[in-house]
């Protein structure tokens, strides 16, 4: 492959982007391998050439290739624990940043009150069920 990308995540609708890659590095093999969901954003940060392939014909290649397949997936697990523990600390500087904030404390307190009311509503439901019940008869 040839380029760069950065590599994020997403906090109160912003991006933030922490690690680079390039010359030499697959992205979404370890999602496409393990079938799991991306928790990452990925922008290309200069012209990008390479090779994509289709996850069925991914899965048919581990299939015909299982010892070439456990190198790749190796080696992109440790690139994955790597990115996502340089993403971790990121977040936590950010969410450190958002928690100095001078309005932190009333924004808490607006999520407390959204919680007590979530909590409350299969009562309140329950209530209006019962009288649209007794309304009806």
């Amino acid at each position: 492959m040839k380029g760069t990308y950065k590599i994020g995540f997403e906090m109160n609708r912003m991006d933030y982007f922490c690690y680079e890659a390039g010359h030499g590095t697959i992205f979404g093999a370890f999602e496409c391998s393990f079938s799991k969901r991306s928790i990452f954003l990925i922008k290309a940060t200069s012209y990008m050439e390479g090779f994509s392939i289709f996850k069925r014909d991914w899965r048919n290649i581990s299939m015909d290739f299982p010892e070439l397949m456990d190198q790749v997936k190796r080696k992109t697990t440790a690139q994955y624990i790597k990115v996502k523990a340089g993403v971790k600390i990121r977040k936590q500087v950010m969410l450190e940043r958002f928690m100095e904030r001078a309005d932190f404390a009333q924004v808490m307190v607006c999520i407390d009150n959204v919680g007590q009311q979530e909590d409350n509503k299969e009562e309140i439901a329950m209530l209006f069920g019962q009288e649209d019940n007794k309304s009806k008869s």
